[in-house]
């Protein structure tokens, strides 16, 4: 599969998902990369932050059961066509979050979402 499959089938698991935070923003492919960013950052582990996502401990209806098993196929898809992924935060009250996934050539696409942390 080559990046543009890789990009288009993200665009299919990430549809209608979001990162709940405080607030529920949507995830999208952008261009933006972490060193456009000139705010102080924050890397996160890989596993914690997709394993709280797709196994939330307050899953309490259907929405957020939902949005779990959206996870767990993304981190799955994500585990299997990717070498690389880090997953970045900016900021401190409404932090920009950023996934990189790097593939066997090189070649990167970005997630990018928000979490509001107050």
């Amino acid at each position: 599969m080559n990046l543009e499959e890789k990009k288009e089938q993200i665009k299919i698991l990430i549809k209608d998902l979001f990162y709940l935070s405080e607030s529920d923003y949507p995830w999208q492919i952008t261009s933006i990369t972490p060193s456009e960013h000139v705010i102080t950052e924050q890397e996160v582990d890989v596993d914690l932050f997709f394993n709280n996502l797709s196994h939330p401990s307050d899953m309490v209806d259907e929405f957020m059961r939902i949005q779990a098993k959206k996870y767990d196929l993304l981190f799955q898809f994500i585990k299997s066509n990717f070498n690389e992924i880090k997953i970045v935060k900016h900021g401190r009250i409404k932090r920009p979050v950023i996934v990189e996934l790097t593939d066997e050539n090189s070649k990167s696409i970005f997630l990018t979402t928000h979490s509001l942390e107050t």
